[in-house]
């Protein structure tokens, strides 16, 4: 029989539901979301509970063992379910990191999150594979404790917990997906999958290829006493073609005078840490470190906490200044000219 009517309009455009879900939610997600807030971040552990339990209900289903009868009949919704919880961590953390991070940070990250969140909704039947379902619940929850965890103790974490705790996660969800049943290839292969995934994490983290939200870098600005009211302020633009040699802002300067850089970091309330200026000069095609100046920090301004170091010792020629946690992962950069100020 043939639908008519809404039903057929329906039937014509489901092709396009996905993506429209995917946008609407992720705009939704930037205008509301807020990963610092308690009910936000249990709203995303709700969702990662919803997709691992999908996710084991669906590969017992595979596997032809038990599952409660209202699984095996709503099998379809239950699927869709899963697609819906993932869909929403995805979005969750790809606003978090487009709000949060400068664009030269983030960008390989961003396209990452995105192209995850696109084959969710338009590939949905090879995501629901258990080879590939495991590791995306392996992504998932690394990146929900990666930025939970700051909030609960107040200062920054590094890869090595949120490991422990997606791989108990992984573990969990694998032995309730094979539960009273052998241990088959398909049940191997999810986990050798849902490793693979945590290891690829953990290397990025530690290539600085993940922005160390929740710090972020609210803005810079630089200047210097020749240049009296004039400063350089980051902007979109500026802040992306800067470090490729391009627009780089010149600033008028004279022997012994101090340059500023100013770098308004926010955090959440309750936490507290240190950030590094590192100061480095471009010298005979490479930036050499000249200083690095720690900078303690604490949580609470909405428009940032207030930071900026000094340096008096400068010269003439192209600088840039990495804006870094303790131990290496940038939040961004500043790169800016000095020119001398009789050359003007």
């Amino acid at each position: 029989m043939q639908t008519t009517g809404w039903r057929a309009v329906l039937d014509r455009t489901r092709w396009v539901h996905g993506p429209l879900f995917l946008l609407g939610g992720g705009v939704w997600d930037y205008y509301t979301l807020q990963l610092d807030r308690l009910l936000d971040n249990v709203l995303l552990f709700a969702y990662l509970v919803g997709f691992a339990g999908v996710t084991v209900l669906d590969v017992r289903l595979d596997l032809g063992l038990p599952v409660p009868a209202l699984a095996s009949r709503y099998r379809r919704w239950l699927q869709l379910a899963g697609q819906f919880a993932l869909g929403g961590l995805l979005s969750a953390y790809f606003v978090h990191y487009l709000r949060g991070a400068p664009v030269q940070r983030e960008l390989v990250w961003l396209l990452l999150l995105a192209a995850i969140a696109v084959l969710n909704e338009v590939a949905d039947h090879t995501a629901r594979l258990p080879w590939l379902r495991v590791p995306l619940l392996a992504f998932v929850g690394f990146n929900y404790l990666l930025a939970v965890l700051p909030l609960a103790t107040g200062t920054l974490v590094g890869p090595i917990l949120p490991l422990i705790g997606a791989s108990w996660l992984v573990v969990g969800t694998m032995w309730a997906a094979s539960w009273r049943a052998k241990v088959g290839q398909p049940v191997l292969q999810a986990r050798v999958a849902g490793f693979g995934a945590l290891g690829l994490q953990v290397w990025m983290v530690a290539a600085d290829l993940v922005p160390p939200l929740p710090l972020t870098l609210m803005s810079a600005e630089v200047t210097s006493a020749a240049a009296e009211e004039e400063l350089y302020a980051m902007d979109s633009v500026s802040e992306l073609l800067a470090p490729v040699g391009l627009m780089t802002p010149q600033l008028p300067w004279q022997p012994g005078e101090v340059v500023r850089v100013r770098t308004p970091v926010y955090l959440p309330a309750s936490m507290a840490t240190t950030v590094v200026h590192r100061w480095s000069r471009w010298v005979e095609g490479d930036w050499v470190t000249t200083d690095r100046i720690a900078l303690e920090i604490r949580g609470g301004r909405e428009e940032g906490f207030r930071t900026y170091s000094l340096k008096r010792r400068t010269e003439p020629g192209a600088w840039r200044v990495f804006v870094e946690t303790p131990d290496g992962r940038e939040l961004g950069r500043v790169t800016f000219e000095l020119v001398a100020a009789e050359a003007e």
